[in-house]
């Protein structure tokens, strides 16, 4: 593993650019760190600060575009997350994956943004019960047999529109070992049992793929270490550090908590705060003015939620109840204002008894540790 050597930055509360997600949830640099350097939170911040500029400035070298790459690192309120299915004992000849990515990538659009993750499907539990929820949760393809329980391979993709869904299916659909794709836009059994087993591999930026080299190798090279045959299709490729990509440009896929306070929480806060503390504790506070102001611009969106009637403590423990089933993103401080900043998404269910529609909503909180409280910014 690469330590990062700690070092003073000038100015010290000096502004950082936007954290689109910071990977701490599967990742233990930052708590190694912490741990055996004996770092202390201030110290923590500046390093996680370096870290991200630099990885800005190296990903600009690269001719990459940091600002571009938020639309497939942070969850999204109106695109789509599918997991394809493959069965392994379909295809021979080579590598799975990389015979599974030559039927994936002619499908996807050239210029497109998505995260790429992939594993295979296995656990702790017999093959039946693996297979029985795929079963009860693919939307299958024409070849596949509800009957035989197989080894199945995952890809994870996000930011897809409708129509890239429909054309990633129709076309996978000859293939003889796709079983067909998992609905994942929205909070599952499934979804969750994914999340524990697939890593982020790729960030696909239009014709320009990254990824991970090992740490000691020059970042002026760019090695490609995966199994993605992306050349055969002429995308250009392009790798950073392994721990640049496995901090900065590696997605979350959206899970309940691992716990009150955990990694990824505490060093999400600690990357915009010297201060990060259990928001758990914290009150939810909606200003007046805010809530007038949410009711007569965002009426629909509050309409469609039930939550029109409301009143200021009434809408604060709905969010306080949900904070912890998303994670904490688009991370910044503005020392301008002296204000820390983060958003989460919430899933939040049409309430009429007659509905099962799903509404993703966008949270905007400015963290105030010292008042132990988050105060709404944005909603939409």
């Amino acid at each position: 593993m690469l330590w990062l050597v700690w070092r003073r930055v000038p100015t010290e509360r000096d502004s950082i650019l936007p954290i689109w997600t910071l990977e701490a949830r599967g990742n233990m640099l930052l708590a190694s760190m912490s741990a055996n350097l004996e770092m202390s939170p201030a110290q923590m911040r500046r390093e996680i600060a370096r870290a991200h500029s630099e990885t800005v400035s190296v990903l600009r070298r690269k001719g990459v575009n940091y600002g571009r790459l938020r639309s497939s690192l942070e969850p999204s309120r109106t695109r789509g997350e599918v997991a394809l299915i493959f069965d392994i004992d379909k295809m021979s000849g080579g590598n799975y994956a990389t015979i599974a990515s030559r039927q994936i990538v002619p499908a996807l659009r050239e210029d497109a943004f998505h995260s790429v993750l992939q594993g295979d499907l296995i656990g702790g539990g017999p093959l039946q019960a693996i297979h029985a929820l795929v079963v009860g949760s693919i939307v299958a393809s024409a070849t596949f047999d509800r009957g035989r329980v197989g080894f199945y391979y995952v890809v994870y993709l996000n930011n897809l529109t409708k129509h890239d869904v429909e054309r990633l299916h129709s076309h996978l659909d000859r293939f003889p070992a796709y079983a067909g794709y998992v609905p994942c836009t929205y909070g599952s059994y499934f979804r969750s049992f994914a999340s524990h087993l697939l890593s982020a591999s790729y960030l696909k930026a239009g014709k320009i793929i990254l990824s991970g080299h090992e740490d000691d190798v020059s970042e002026d090279q760019d090695w490609h270490l995966g199994s993605w045959d992306w050349e055969r299709f002429d995308y250009v490729h392009r790798s950073v550090a392994e721990y640049r990509h496995g901090l900065f440009l590696s997605y979350k896929i959206e899970r309940e908590s691992d716990g009150p306070f955990s990694d990824d929480e505490r060093f999400s806060l600690n990357a915009i705060s010297d201060r990060p503390s259990d928001v758990s504790r914290f009150t939810i506070e909606i200003a007046a003015n805010k809530l007038e102001y949410l009711k007569k611009e965002k009426a629909g969106v509050l309409k469609r939620l039930g939550l029109d009637s409301l009143q200021h403590q009434e809408l604060a423990e709905i969010i306080k109840d949900r904070l912890h089933r998303s994670y904490f993103y688009n991370l910044r401080y503005r020392n301008d204002y002296d204000v820390s900043l983060f958003n989460i998404l919430l899933e939040l269910r049409d309430p009429r008894p007659d509905s099962e529609k799903v509404y993703k909503v966008i949270v905007g909180f400015r963290y105030e540790e010292s008042q132990q409280r988050l105060q709404l910014t944005t909603f939409y």
